[in-house]
């Protein structure tokens, strides 16, 4: 018989030349690794599109100084760094000479004091920003930790920059922010049992808290209100109670004795526990803040935070008909937070719009057929396995190029009409002892101008200052029926006024002139005191 030709076997091309030395090619691995760092996933996409929002499609420099407090922050950290001690008592108004201070945003101070130092006021808001875009990125990756969808994230982030925006302002309390979500991820994602790296976590990441900013308490209020919830689900409805319920709630009593301990890592130690809990119950009556007033929601510039409201409402009772209740109870707090004041709606936003997110995407994916969405299953597979984490350095040295452009530096800054940029030289030579009437705007703005050489009548402190002066204050400021004995009282040598004060017509029939006048303001000299 004949031999069958046998086939030699097909050899393959090599994927490298056989002359490429080793490490040259990188394969497909190396690739997807490399890739994985230059495209951003959405938590930095959105940490970008927030930088590029505030640096190129709106003013956000000016926002951040439309109101003075960041000044008397930055002369608060000035004075810190001098000195190496926190305050004790106060040097910026004559009104309350030597009475205790509690500087509980001290850590928060030292740090603006640093960058003021560095880079001015241009660099104070290219670190807003920063922190800002910080706060993005952890508000996306708290509802990826919820299991909330990609795609209702982003319509999402649109209302979140809307209620938050009203709050952009160059202060600790955007540091705050990233606390929280760190907190609300942690208490999401963390399981027990508790360990040594929880303790630190909650009790370091507390004591850091405390010293920049007083919504502290938030570290161990929030676990003790899920353990509540999660306790009051197990003995109603044990039936409901996922599995482990019980391991959880100790757990987050753990966690929230840790925040607790942690908390007195601050050098006033308790004594800023009792006054952060004085100025919450006496914050509400007080009239001169806006911000803590109650919102009216039915105007109609108001509509997209009530939208806001209405879908943390839908967030919380999807939630109760889920059976998590552990989650419907931190999105009925922070919309009652929302609801209460204006200054709880970014709270609102940060806290409750991510619950309502998890709850649609938890309905949605018990409904939806996967063979349906292709697209939206390539990129719900895809995006994880991306971070874009080489992009963040670049966009930290765009912000250091921002805060050095003309625009940047013409924004970033006190400007007039809303400050009295124009009076400072008259301000400049008054009498060392005079004592100055003006509102705690343009207070501010002297503070930072004068770092306490020349003292204010009444500043933004008002846990500091109390309700009853706070009111004393604006009755003033409006000449009602007490004015006169305010008058007396404080012993007032000059005012400095916008032309719309009704006080300020009061005044001119004592017959105190004008030292200084332009188109928005006036400073007047009591004729006693001459």
């Amino acid at each position: 018989m004949p031999k069958s030709r046998r086939s030699k076997p097909v050899s393959t091309l090599p994927s490298e030349p056989l002359d490429a030395p080793a490490g040259e090619f990188e394969s497909d691995e190396d690739q997807a690794g490399s890739l994985k760092w230059m495209v951003p996933d959405f938590r930095t996409t959105a940490a970008l599109a927030l930088i590029l929002y505030c640096t190129v499609l709106t003013p956000a420099a000016k926002l951040f100084f439309s109101d003075a407090d960041a000044g008397w922050h930055i002369r608060a950290g000035d004075w810190i760094r001098a000195n190496s001690a926190v305050p004790r008592d106060d040097w910026f108004s004559f009104v309350q000479v030597g009475h205790p201070w509690y500087a509980w945003e001290w850590l928060a101070e030292i740090g603006m004091s640093v960058v003021h130092q560095a880079a001015g006021l241009p660099g104070i808001a290219a670190a807003s920003i920063a922190v800002i875009a910080c706060g993005a990125w952890l508000w996306m990756h708290f509802q990826r930790t919820l299991g909330g969808s990609i795609l209702v994230a982003t319509p999402l982030a649109a209302l979140l920059v809307l209620c938050t925006r009203v709050h952009w302002l160059a202060r600790p309390h955007l540091v705050s922010w990233i606390f929280l979500l760190l907190l609300l991820s942690f208490v999401e994602a963390a399981r027990p049992p508790f360990r040594l790296r929880h303790f630190a976590a909650m009790a370091l990441g507390t004591a850091l808290w405390t010293n920049i900013h007083a919504s502290f308490f938030l570290a161990f209020l929030i676990p003790v209100v899920v353990a509540a919830a999660l306790a009051a689900q197990l003995w109603l409805f044990p039936a409901q109670a996922r599995d482990g319920a019980g391991a959880r709630i100790r757990f987050l009593l753990c966690a929230a004795g840790a925040a607790l301990a942690g908390s007195f890592l601050n050098p006033y130690g308790f004594a800023v526990h009792r006054h952060v809990a004085e100025f919450l119950t006496t914050v509400g009556s007080t009239p001169i803040v806006s911000e803590y007033e109650r919102p009216d929601l039915f105007r109609p510039d108001m509509f997209l935070f009530a939208i806001t409201a209405i879908l943390s409402g839908v967030g919380f009772v999807w939630s109760l008909v889920q059976r998590r209740w552990d989650r419907a109870v931190l999105a009925a707090m922070f919309l009652a937070m929302g609801l209460q004041t204006n200054r709880g709606i970014p709270l609102m936003a940060l806290g409750s719009l991510p619950y309502f997110n998890a709850a649609l995407s938890t309905w949605w994916r018990g409904r939806r057929n996967p063979g349906n969405w292709p697209l939206l299953e390539a990129v719900t597979a895809l995006e994880p396995q991306m971070n874009g984490a080489a992009l963040l350095p670049l966009a930290a040295l765009f912000l250091v190029y921002w805060t050095g452009l003309p625009g940047t530096r013409q924004q970033a800054a006190f400007q007039p009409p809303v400050y009295a940029i124009g009076a400072l030289p008259a301000i400049e030579r008054l009498p060392a002892q005079a004592r100055l009437y003006t509102t705690d705007l343009q207070a501010g703005l002297l503070m930072y101008v004068y770092s306490g050489r020349r003292k204010v009548f009444l500043d933004s402190r008002i846990d500091y200052f109390g309700p009853d002066l706070c009111r004393e204050a604006i009755r003033f400021w409006r000449a009602e029926s007490t004015w006169l004995e305010t008058l007396k009282k404080y012993r007032f040598t000059h005012a400095l006024l916008d032309r719309k004060a009704p006080i300020l017509t009061r005044l001119r029939s004592l017959g105190w002139g004008a030292v200084y006048e332009d188109a928005d303001f006036v400073l007047l000299a009591n004729p006693a005191s001459e």
